[in-house]
């Protein structure tokens, strides 16, 4: 392709069968041999979108990108992304094929349980069971109530399961709902639709975990208004390579925090967009051990208020008086792309019976030494106040509307964070989560070369998650290949 300086595309309508996975494969090379080269091609091949450079690779670089076909044709277009278009460094496309990948085909019952006989759909009555789900639906279900029984729930190998609340149910907590150890990997979970049928009551949350265990991997969550994607008060909480997308501004996740041993919540290479995180604690009272919140390499992307922390406690607080005190709630932070426009975090403190209300500088002491956040290198695109705290309590002569200022509140180092706007690759997310949701996919969250974050993580990744990793589908397929995902399996109690 050479458009003398001006860009120049090829591309082809393909006929595709909906659900159906394709791969395609082509090799990238350029009219010079000297190395490394700028010739890159910007690859469009359905819903997924993915930029391609020769580099350092002598003579032709092969390259391959999966899409799963949403309509029965399909766009494939090869745009020439060199820098400036260069003349001299134009790319050339050789041996492109487009083939449908292989998938295994369904067992006559979807949901199998492994070692055993098919089971009815949603008949899950088995502790310990580990369940398969071999079709990818969609899967169309009444509200899924697990009661006392631990619970894997996966997508069997080569498939992309998807499971839809009925519109018309009555009124539910949750699509899932749980008072037992759940699992859940490579499944997407949603309604049915946007907006309930008439007649339908409301469903609060997707997924409801109540005290036990709550290990998710690799789903997919769409909201609709007025619920939230996931709910629990568990002590344990994990959330890895997940997709969470909140079209009608519901809540992204809802966690109960508690102090003792053991407890965590993770949220760990996600990609997430439109809803809030919302964080509460009933007791974090003079608690050895303080509640923790870990989140690594994700990518937040929100309108409003990110994180809000509700604590409660049943007395006035008392301030430290020089002696060490354990913190209530520690958070760490490292690898994330926080993407807001509003405040990044805010904070409540409920006395229980009404209290007194603390002057601003004895409300900075308590969130200071009773709290705690320590991050490191984090893309910080933040066009609201870094902390807010409800009632007016901190001083409004010392906002925090910067990093140096979030640095100095907390007392962090915040090595190798930054500020900048961020600029991903599809544009505008929110404006594609609210017309389209179903199209949103993890490809878009990747960042332009012109981008703060752009190959600033470790070995040079960018800022925020690892879509490659992300979602259902190829993505969980990938993951399962990593060391990463034998220490899930050790730590989600599925391998002893």
């Amino acid at each position: 392709m050479n458009g003398d300086g001006a860009p120049s595309f090829l591309s082809q309508t393909l006929d595709t069968i909906i659900g159906r996975t394709y791969t395609l494969r082509f090799a990238l090379g350029e009219e010079q041999i000297a190395r490394p080269s700028p010739a890159s091609v910007a690859v469009t091949f359905g819903t997924m979108k993915r930029t391609f450079t020769l580099g350092s690779t002598a003579g032709y670089a092969v390259f391959s990108l999966n899409c799963t076909a949403t309509s029965r044709q399909t766009l494939l277009e090869f745009r020439d992304d060199a820098p400036g278009s260069e003349v001299e460094h134009s790319p050339f496309i050789d041996v492109v094929s487009v083939t449908v990948s292989k998938s295994p085909m369904p067992e006559a019952g979807a949901f199998v349980v492994l070692g055993g006989k098919s089971v009815a759909e949603r008949k899950f009555d088995s502790d310990g069971d580990n369940i398969e789900v071999r079709g990818n639906g969609p899967f169309v279900s009444e509200a899924i109530k697990i009661t006392r029984r631990a619970l894997t729930i996966r997508a069997g190998a080569g498939f992309r399961p998807v499971i839809e609340l009925n519109p018309q149910g009555v009124y539910a907590l949750g699509l899932l709902l749980t008072d037992a150890p759940l699992v859940l990997e490579g499944l997407e979970l949603r309604p049915v639709a946007r907006e309930p049928a008439k007649g339908a009551g409301p469903c609060w949350c997707i997924v409801y975990g109540l005290k036990p265990p709550l290990y998710v991997a690799n789903c997919r969550f769409v909201s609709r208004p007025l619920s939230n994607c996931i709910t629990t008060i568990s002590p344990v909480c994990e959330l890895r390579n997940c997709e969470i997308l909140c079209p009608d501004e519901g809540l992204a996740a809802t966690s109960g925090l508690r102090s003792g041993p053991g407890q965590r919540l993770i949220i760990d290479n996600c990609v997430q967009t439109g809803g809030q995180f919302s964080f509460f604690g009933y007791d974090l009272v003079e608690r050895k051990e303080a509640a923790f919140i870990q989140v690594t390499r994700n990518t937040f992307h929100r309108k409003g208020t990110l994180f809000a922390f509700s604590l409660k406690r049943d007395e006035a607080p008392s301030l430290p008086d020089g002696a060490p005190r354990a913190k209530l709630l520690r958070v760490e932070a490292s690898g994330n792309l926080f993407d807001v426009d509003g405040a990044l975090s805010e904070w409540e403190i409920i006395q229980v019976p009404p209290g007194k209300i603390l002057p601003p500088v004895d409300s900075k002491a308590f969130l200071t030494q009773k709290l705690g956040w320590q991050g490191q290198r984090n893309l910080y695109a933040v066009d609201g106040p870094f902390l807010r705290v409800r009632e007016n309590l901190l001083d409004p002569q010392e906002p925090i509307k910067s990093l140096a200022d979030w640095k100095g509140f907390w007392g962090s180092a915040e090595a190798n964070s930054m500020e900048g706007r961020v600029r991903y690759q599809v544009g505008d997310l929110l404006a594609k989560l609210r017309s389209a949701p179903e199209k949103l996919i993890p490809e878009d969250f990747r960042l332009r070369p012109d981008s703060p974050g752009y190959r600033a993580g470790k070995d040079g990744r960018d800022l925020g998650a690892d879509v490659d990793l992300v979602g259902p589908g190829p993505a969980y397929e990938r993951w399962k290949k990593t060391p990463e995902y034998q220490q899930w399996l050790k730590d989600s109690g599925q391998q002893k």
